[in-house]
């Protein structure tokens, strides 16, 4: 057998032969399977017969001696039990406790089973113990195993000979002439000139499956000698268009009628990310469009024109796509038939892309992919075109989030942008698809709503409803990350329908409109009205003249004397005014709103703290001055620029004034957010001996618990309460209540907008002794100041 081996590999009497080893390997591990199982589960049988027999034959007895207690006759009937085949425990416990014993536990499988004994006794029967019996399965699946490898050895020495004896025939009768045919065939199939093939073996007489094989062996050969000096110059002629395509730059490729590739070129296997340039052979065309169903208008068109040439989206072997500029055509014989189709391929995907990207930013808004302005401004030149082509009304809105600035400030930017992308989301779902929703940047949306009515009231209601669902949705909680946060906005409204007004000139109406929304409130809309503009105009004018006056220091500060009784000047607060050269003195309820809005109230406040500490600076050398302090008011949006505490005590250093007689007045409205760090703020100041009021107590978001924690020096009463002290008992029961929680808080206490003896008497009965307002003296220059310090020394 190994000589056979070794001559000959025989695989198909391999093949044979293992198919006979599996087939009678799995007949006979079935058959040992049940004979096994058979013989397993006779032997538990044999178990539970015996112990059928030890309730019989051993009960009774069990119960008698148990009954005298006669321990040596039951330990004899135990250990009888426990020379049974596979029994190993016999135990007699009475009342829990164990009796006799005989044997150990079972140890692995095994089984056990309690025998109740009872005996009658005058009449009652008796529970007077139990008998426990163990037995082992250990040699149950002992024998089991001893049979298993009688059988499986048994089964191997039967298969060894029969693929023996297969591998025997086979090889006599049909291996060997097989390995013949092979080795002729390779031979012929290299080189056709071999002589005809002759079997080493006695013809049969009427022949076999062999000698046809022998047959049809030669017929081939002597065919293929016939052909081969046809197909050699089809070959070389092949040979050499195929090395003028594949060497091409350009991608080509070629299909059948029915699609299916045929060849492709390098450069196409470069193109469709295939290894090789057979891979893509044999394989539909379709496979490498990303829209199976697009390649049918191609086909068409090549069978009815017999060309097609445009741009298709396809898809790559890596699944990635790419943009393909194609031209096809039929290639047809000389009878004009078609036989093929011939396709080559440009990628068009990067310049496509840049084309989009260059689109992209030139047209729309990068974080939320609405228009830009650019876009914006071309579709509302397109909508007044057609608005009075129809003579339609349309609208342009304007909407504005409130206070997103103070979001990015304290959320941070990218919860901002979260939220611009959600209130993007929400106004495109309100409006229609011909309609326009742009970002301007920042929080500055607009809308543009064609086609409204014929009729403005018409268009005018039917906008009304839109604002208000508008405001609504934007109302909406919005969860930003794992903040939720709600927030408003503004909306201002233009209509038009001619183009009697430029678009950029709707761009104004409909922001004009927006602001005075604002200035109602907010979380409000409005319709543009002419004379809106020109307020806008006007707050334009005061805001370029502002700004020049920061730039020609135009402010000067006035002094409000601060008076502790009746004539001891303490101190003074610091206001600023700004002397226009053309509209005289402004008042501050004109600019410093304006200031606010416009983050010039940063540089007029900075101005502000440090003349007031030049001034202090100039005091502190002159008798009977040095003791006065300067209050200086602070706005919020000035206190929480992160460099604050860096600010003051900068102007502090470089002006030389004393910290301590200079005392900063905050609003309320500094503790509406941040407490934390507005108190880190005011004791870092507080610890180089700045000292600070709270300015219009109980008017704004008073909060005992906000209270106790900052270190304050004082508490300012409002001129609000002070104005009817006298005549509104509720505006007394406030002043008194603000004195008293000051003293229980050990601050002291001053109130501004004491304009009469009276009052200042009253308040000084209460307990505030330190006042400040028109009783005294009014807002004035410094010379002004000094003089009435001089006048009261």
């Amino acid at each position: 057998m190994g000589f056979l081996l070794l001559r000959y590999p025989g695989r198909l009497a391999q093949k044979l032969a293992a198919f006979i080893v599996l087939f009678s390997s799995v007949l006979a591990l079935g058959i040992t399977a049940a004979e096994l199982s058979i013989e397993y589960f006779r032997d538990l049988r044999n178990i539970d017969s015996q112990m059928a027999q030890i309730e019989d034959a051993y009960l009774p007895s069990v119960v008698e001696n148990v009954w005298v207690v006669d321990h040596e006759r039951l330990g004899t009937l135990l250990l009888g039990i426990t020379r049974l085949p596979n029994f190993s425990l016999a135990e007699i416990r009475v009342e829990g406790k164990t009796l006799v014993r005989r044997g150990e536990d079972v140890k692995g499988d095994g089984t056990q089973r309690v025998f109740e004994l009872w005996r009658e006794h005058r009449g009652q029967k008796l529970l007077i113990g139990e008998l426990l019996v163990g037995a082992s399965y250990a040699e149950v699946y002992q024998r089991t195993i001893n049979r298993l490898v009688f059988f499986l050895g048994a089964n191997v020495l039967k298969t060894f000979f029969v693929v023996l004896f297969v591998f025997v025939l086979f090889y006599r009768l049909i291996g060997r002439h097989m390995v013949q045919v092979a080795r002729h065939a390779g031979q012929v199939a290299e080189d056709q000139s071999i002589g005809p093939l002759t079997l080493e073996r006695k013809e049969p007489r009427h022949g076999d499956e062999l000698s046809e094989l022998v047959t049809a062996l030669n017929n081939m050969r002597e065919r293929l000698q016939q052909q081969q000096q046809v197909l050699l110059q089809q070959v070389k002629d092949l040979r050499t268009k195929d090395a003028a395509m594949a060497s091409s730059l350009n991608a080509i490729a070629i299909a059948d009628l029915d699609g299916t590739v045929t060849y492709i070129n390098r450069a196409c296997a470069d193109l469709w990310r295939l290894a090789h340039e057979d891979d893509a052979r044999g394989h539909p065309l379709r496979e490498y469009w990303n829209d199976p169903v697009a390649l049918s208008p191609v086909l068409q068109a090549l069978q009815h024109h017999g060309r097609w040439q445009g741009e298709l989206l396809a898809r790559r072997a890596d699944d990635s796509q790419a943009d393909l500029q194609m031209a096809a055509n039929m290639v047809l014989n000389e009878t004009g038939q078609p036989i093929c189709m011939m396709a080559s391929f440009v990628d068009v995907t990067e310049r496509n892309k840049a084309e989009k990207k260059i689109n992209e930013l030139a047209y729309f808004d990068p974080l939320t992919g609405l228009p830009n302005r650019t876009l914006l401004m071309d579709r509302l030149q397109h909508s007044i075109t057609a608005s009075t082509r129809n003579d339609l009304y349309s609208a342009l809105l304007f909407v504005d989030l409130d206070k997103f600035k103070t979001i990015n400030d304290t959320l941070g930017h990218e919860i901002g942008d979260l939220l611009l992308k959600q209130v993007s989301r929400r106004l495109t779902r309100l409006v229609r698809e011909g309609d326009t929703v742009a970002r301007l940047g920042g929080d500055e949306f607009v809308l543009i709503l064609e086609g409204l009515n014929l009729e403005e009231g018409a268009s005018a209601a039917a906008l009304e409803t839109i604002a208000h669902k508008m405001l609504d949705a934007l109302n909406q909680p919005y969860l930003l990350g794992d903040v939720n946060h709600h927030s408003s906005a503004s909306l201002g409204i233009t209509l038009f329908k001619s183009d009697v007004v430029s678009a950029e000139d709707l761009m104004k109406q409909a922001e004009i409109a927006m602001y005075k929304s604002k200035e109602a409130g907010r979380n409000a809309w409005g319709f543009f009205d002419p004379d809106m503009e020109a307020a806008v105009k006007e707050r334009a004018a005061l805001e370029a003249d502002l700004r020049l006056a920061l730039a020609q220091q135009q402010f000067v500060l006035f002094y409000q004397p601060q008076v502790n009784g009746k004539t001891r000047l303490t101190g003074a607060e610091a206001l600023i005014r700004w002397l226009h050269p053309q509209r005289g003195m402004v008042s501050p309820a004109d600019f410093i709103p304006l200031a606010e809005d416009t983050g010039l109230i940063l540089p007029i406040g900075q101005w502000v703290l440090e003349e007031a500490c030049a001034q202090l600076a100039r005091w502190a050398d002159q008798p009977g001055r040095a003791h006065l302090t300067i209050a200086v008011n602070v706005s919020a949006r000035q206190f929480r620029q992160p460099n604050f505490v860096d600010q003051v005590l900068r102007a502090l250093r470089q002006t030389g004034a004393n910290p301590q007689r200079l005392k900063l007045e905050l609003t309320e409205s500094l503790l509406v957010q941040d407490v934390p760090q507005v108190i880190e703020k005011m004791s870092a100041l507080k610890s180089r001996g700045v000292g600070f009021s709270l300015d219009d107590f109980g008017t704004g978001y008073s909060s005992l618990s906000y209270l106790k924690r900052l270190p304050l020096d004082q508490l300012k009463i409002d001129a609000t309460f002070v104005r009817d002290i006298l005549l509104d008992p509720n505006d007394a029961s406030i002043a008194k209540t603000i004195v008293a929680l000051a003293h229980s808080l050990d601050l002291n206490v001053i109130a501004e907008g004491v304009e009469t003896e009276t009052q200042r008497e009253f308040l000084a009965s209460s307990g505030c002794h330190d006042c400040q307002g028109y009783l005294f003296s009014k807002p004035v220059p410094i010379a002004d100041f000094e003089q009435f310090l001089l006048q009261n020394q």
